[in-house]
């Protein structure tokens, strides 16, 4: 989360906020921890919402550990697990550890993802082999696994030696 920084707007609305869980419940539990969600919960909600949602991730036993809330995922590499799987929003692509990319500004070159990572600015980096290079999300591009067939020439007694071989 990056550095929260209030304005009178956003005291106010904080203020008010706190004011309606007051009038909701009926009789205050001095419950400290609530008050402390309740600004957590604000703050939260007043942060930029990422480009990129969690889809899956890799816990210390090997195994593929699928998340049910969109805050467990969230939370997925302070947990100690590694980001597996991650799609990018702005278009539904999907990206997993294994996948072949290609940079929008650097056709020709792909790189095969071996670790993904939330960078320092909370954006999404993909770690790419050979060597190591670290790419934003939003400039990658899946490497298309169906390529084009290549035609090939074949002579006459080429085709009927394949027909021959085909029946």
């Amino acid at each position: 989360m990056s550095e929260f920084i209030w304005t009178d707007e956003l005291a106010m609305e904080y203020a008010r906020g706190v004011a309606e869980s007051y009038k909701k419940s009926e009789v205050w539990s001095g419950n400290y921890d609530a008050e402390a969600h309740l600004l957590q919960s604000f703050k939260a909600s007043k942060q930029p919402k990422p480009e990129w949602e969690i889809l899956e991730g890799e816990g210390q036993t090997g195994i593929h550990v699928w998340y049910d809330s969109a805050h467990d995922m969230d939370n997925c590499p302070m947990k100690g697990c590694k980001i597996h799987k991650v799609k990018r929003l702005s278009d539904g692509e999907i990206f997993t550890v294994g996948d072949k990319f290609w940079i929008r500004h650097q056709p020709g070159e792909y790189w095969v993802i071996n670790k993904i990572e939330i960078g320092p600015f909370e954006d999404m980096r993909l770690i790419g082999d050979p060597g190591g290079y670290n790419w934003g999300l939003k400039i990658a591009l899946k490497y298309p696994i169906h390529q084009s067939p290549i035609p090939v020439l074949l002579t006459l007694s080429q085709i009927e030696k394949l027909k021959k071989l085909l029946s």
